[in-house]
């Protein structure tokens, strides 16, 4: 993995498990919808941060806009298309085993596909 899919990688997480930890404040009943925004919003890092600062107004302030503005740009249905474009064009390296070439093609339908098991 390269130091710009890490970085990816990276915001498409923090995007997620913030998300998710507004979610679970907001069914709580600890967080107003104002708490969630500014919570996503101030763990952002790196291109994510980015992203959230070049929305106009009426996209940042709305928790449920903001959430969908993000998973556009960040979530795992734009991850998916990557990963199953790599394995497509994934080829046996000069001296790799099969057995390399079958693990890293694995891991590449698990990215694509979260819920496949094997």
């Amino acid at each position: 993995m390269d130091k710009g899919e890490t970085v990816e990688k990276n915001n498409e997480d923090t995007v997620l498990k913030t998300t998710k930890q507004g979610q679970d404040c907001a069914e709580l009943g600890r967080c107003s919808m104002e708490d969630r925004v500014l919570t996503l919003a101030a763990s952002l890092k790196g291109p994510a941060q980015t992203f959230y600062m070049s929305l106009p107004s009426h996209e940042r302030r709305p928790y449920g806009i903001l959430v969908r503005r993000l998973e556009e740009r960040f979530g795992s249905a734009r991850q998916q298309n990557r990963w199953l474009s790599r394995f497509e064009m994934r080829t046996q390296n000069s001296g790799e085993t099969v057995a390399g070439l079958g693990d890293d093609l694995h891991q590449m339908v698990q990215k694509a596909y979260c819920n496949f098991r094997l």
